[in-house]
């Protein structure tokens, strides 16, 4: 609980390679998916715990596996889905919305988590999926 702050409306989230905590703004439309516990203000322990109907479990912090449950509780059929299988989804989606708005995509950037742009190239050739159009050109 010590990573959310309520007042400007921001959590710190563990970074890549779990080596530090960076800070984040939540947008409105976020802050109704976080989970708080406690009443009134007064919130204890972890942010985002289980709803289980045992005593034993019920409000305890998420394990990996239940991330993994919740993750694959959208899945279709014959699809294989995974946690950070929504990151790489997030940050395509992040790169076409900024084209999209006319935006610089190095804004994405900071967005990502990533340091180097090289990194975020793989997602802006995928939106674009200029490869594609290239070998549609030499076909052609």
């Amino acid at each position: 609980m010590d990573d959310i702050d309520l007042e400007n409306k921001a959590v710190r989230i563990l970074g890549k390679g779990h080596s530090r905590k960076e800070r984040f703004r939540v947008c409105p439309s976020q802050r109704q998916n976080l989970w708080f516990t406690g009443e009134g203000g007064d919130f204890e322990g972890a942010l985002f715990v289980t709803f289980h109907r045992s005593d034993k479990i019920r409000g305890t912090t998420l394990s990996s596996t239940s991330l993994y449950r919740m993750v694959r509780v959208g899945k279709k059929p014959n699809q294989t889905v995974r946690p950070h299988g929504l990151r790489h989804t997030s940050i395509s989606e992040a790169v076409a919305k900024a084209q999209a708005a006319g935006m610089d995509v190095t804004k994405v950037l900071h967005f990502s988590r990533h340091k180097d742009l090289k990194t975020l190239q793989v997602y802006i050739d995928q939106v674009e999926n200029a490869q594609g159009k290239i070998a549609a050109l030499v076909a052609g």
